[in-house]
């Protein structure tokens, strides 16, 4: 995984287990340039490296030109022999 996103990994690519986020920034735009402009191009190579890759996704699983996504973090705690599950929701 990490040598199919090298380069673009941690750019504007966020990966946790079989989940990928790209998130683009206007910091990132040239001059003249939409940020869904951007986004398009970092979707397309990040779809190039997928598809060169053998990787494909499900449609149902894909949300794009979002502006804000909810995930879930889930870590696992052991305390005293007892595990515990937490469960965080970021914005």
């Amino acid at each position: 995984m990490d040598e199919l996103l090298h380069g673009i990994k941690d750019m504007f690519v966020r990966v946790y287990m079989d989940d990928f986020v790209l998130a683009s920034k206007r910091t990132d735009c040239t001059k003249g340039e939409s940020i869904e402009d951007l986004h398009y191009k970092q979707l397309k190579a990040l779809l190039i490296r997928f598809s060169k890759g053998g990787m494909s996704l499900k449609a149902k699983k894909t949300d794009l030109l979002k502006t804000r996504i909810v995930y879930v973090l889930i870590e696992r705690y052991n305390h005293n022999d007892r595990h515990k599950w937490y469960k965080k929701t970021r914005q």
